[in-house]
This record gives structure tokens, C-alpha cells and sequence, in this order.
């Protein structure tokens, strides 16, 4: 392959940049190695230019101007103490020691810059991480390429201590967008071309080409038209006894259901849809088993699905209490006919 002569410089300088972030006894390592020097023509240095090339194409701020970003962008910094990282812990699969090296390099990462990338996470070409500070990116991520991440995004675990070591972070497909401080958990699929907006917490897999945002403090969409908003709204909602009625529009096809705070759906709790007019919709909660409420997580949400749209209601006023009464009232009707 052919470089021009701004790219052969380009090449140059991100090789220069990629010495200057090791320290001698690291150099001194690899050069033991066999592994030395990382040349413009190494894999590395090719892959990170690829990411450059992506994030000068992308991100308008950097006006294409590879230089600007190589030399003083942070977020790209980020991704070349990972590369790096990385190459050592491939390495380390043959070398011993080596691990101990990526280990190191990512350290340097999250204490001086405050993006913390795992040396083993395996991240695909082309890979953008713009105003990168606070993001995390866990063990056993897999991310696909020309993907474009934003800062404060976790792509962490579902538990918090004794998580499982086998696979446990996100998997993500190619060209997939995640907006600011949006938090992705657990063993999860992302497909291609899925937007994630700002904010979200994001538990369940999500298919390919779909979009979800964030509409309100109660609303979650999830829709698989990604080129446009979803046309299902809700405006609020009202529980009344063992119903609650939502001010709505759009809806056609509506099948609903209860989940916890972990978005695990109670299967004990059948959620049916009744009369339904042009902007009001009321569901009816019926219990078709005792329910353990240490089972779950509290408050309680509402899901809602309709042809292609998902939307979740965090938490509306009274649905927790409604339920918890519900039980009562269902026991003490047993205990009576005992």
C-alpha cells in the first residue's frame, strides 16, 4: 500500500507518540522480546491510524485535522495506551510476563486521563471515543466496528461483587452509537446499527437497526425505526384500584407487562389491555400467582409494546403500592376461604 507523504509524517508521529507512553524498563521488555520496534507498517500503528482517521471523519470539533487530534485530544490518547495494552496482552499468551505490562499501561490510562479501558476488552477497527472522560469498558467486552462511543458510557457488569468471571460485559455490533453517561449491563447483545441515547440503562439485548432513547424522567422508547422518532407516546398515567390508565396516543396493538427495577419481568402479574379509546388506553392488573416480594427489586415499571416500539414507564405514581395491596387482598381472601 502507498502512503502519501502527510500520512507516511502522520504514521511517523503516532509511532513517536506510542514510545514516548512506555517507560524504558517496558521498552527494554519487548525489545527482549523480539517484539521491537513498533514500526509505521506494524499492525498497531495501522490500526490506530485507522481509529485517527475515523475520529478526524466524524467528529465535527476536530475539523479532519489529524494532527490537532493526535497531539492533543485526550479521548484518542485513551485508545492508544489501549492498543497498546492489548498488543501486550495478546503477547502475553506466549510471552510470560507480558500481561503484567498491559496491566500497567492501563493503569497509566485511568489515573492520568480517567477513561478506564481494559487491556483485554477486544475493540474493533475504526473505533471512536469522543469526550471519552469517565467511561469504563469492562474485561470482557466485545466491540464491533466503526463504532462511536461518548464519555461516561459503562459497559460494566450486572452485579456489583462476586460477578462470575466467564463472559459478563456487553457485546456490542458494528456501527453501533452510545451517547453520554449511558450504562450497559451484563452479558448483553447489541446489534449493528443500534443508537443508544444519552442516559439510558440498558439490561436486555437489543436487535439490530433499533433506536432507544430516553423521552422523559418516566419514559423509556425503544423503537426499530432508527431514520425516525417513535409515533407511540405516553403522557401519563393514572392507577385506579387494580387498572391503570394511560393518556396516550399511537398505540395499536398494545400488549403490556410488569417489571422490576431490573427490568426482569413478574410473570406472576398478567397486564391486560380493556377499553381503549383514542388517546386513553386502561390496563387491568390481574395476579395469576402469589408473589414473593423479596424476589424482586422495587419500584415497579410498566412495559409496554407495540408493533416494533417498546416504552417503559420508570416507576409510575402508586403501581408498586397498587400491587403490594393486590397481594394482600389475595392472601387474605385465601386465609378467609381456608
Amino acid at each position: 500500500m502507498t502512503f502519501s507523504t502527510t500520512a507516511m509524517s502522520m504514521e511517523s508521529k503516532l509511532t513517536s507518540i506510542i514510545y514516548q507512553h512506555l517507560t524504558g524498563f517496558e521498552i527494554k521488555c519487548i525489545k527482549d522480546m523480539g517484539l521491537f520496534p513498533f514500526g509505521t507498517s506494524s499492525t498497531l500503528v495501522r490500526d490506530l491510524m485507522d481509529d485517527l482517521q475515523a475520529f478526524a471523519d466524524k467528529d465535527p470539533a476536530a475539523g479532519g485535522r489529524l494532527d490537532l487530534l493526535l497531539e492533543n485530544s485526550s479521548s484518542f490518547l485513551a485508545i492508544v495506551y489501549y492498543r497498546i495494552a492489548h498488543f501486550f496482552w495478546l503477547a502475553g499468551a506466549h510471552e510470560p510476563g507480558m500481561e503484567h505490562l498491559a496491566v500497567r499501561i492501563s493503569e497509566v490510562s485511568k489515573r492520568t486521563l480517567g477513561i478506564d479501558i481494559h487491556h483485554a476488552a477486544r475493540i474493533g477497527k475504526r473505533f471512536v471515543l469522543d469526550h471519552a472522560f469517565g467511561t469504563v469498558i469492562g474485561e470482557t467486552c466485545c466491540i464491533g466496528k466503526d463504532c462511536y462511543i461518548l464519555g461516561g458510557v459503562i459497559l460494566g457488569a450486572y452485579g456489583i461483587s462476586g460477578n462470575a468471571s466467564d463472559k459478563r460485559h456487553p457485546t456490542l455490533g458494528d456501527r453501533v452509537q452510545i451517547g453520554s453517561n449511558a450504562r450497559l449491563l451484563g452479558p448483553i447483545d447489541i446489534g449493528d446499527d443500534v443508537f443508544i441515547s444519552p442516559n439510558c440503562v440498558v439490561t436486555k439485548s437489543i436487535p439490530a437497526g433499533t433506536r432507544v432513547s430516553i423521552v422523559n424522567q418516566i419514559q423509556i422508547n425503544k423503537s426499530h425505526l432508527p431514520a425516525q422518532p417513535p409515533f407511540t407516546k405516553v403522557y401519563g398515567s393514572l392507577v385506579h384500584q387494580n387498572e391503570v390508565v394511560l393518556l396516550c396516543n399511537g398505540f395499536t396493538r398494545l400488549s403490556a407487562s410488569i417489571v422490576d427495577n431490573n427490568h426482569i419481568e413478574i410473570s406472576a402479574i398478567n397486564v391486560i389491555p380493556q377499553s381503549s379509546h383514542e388517546h386513553v388506553v386502561v390496563l387491568k392488573m390481574e395476579l395469576v400467582e402469589d408473589i414473593d416480594h423479596s424476589s424482586y427489586a422495587e419500584p415497579l415499571h410498566l412495559q409496554l409494546k407495540d408493533d416494533g416500539h417498546e416504552i417503559t414507564l420508570i416507576s409510575p405514581p402508586q403501581l408498586t403500592h397498587m400491587l403490594r395491596n393486590m397481594t394482600i387482598n389475595a392472601k387474605g381472601r385465601l386465609n378467609e376461604s381456608a
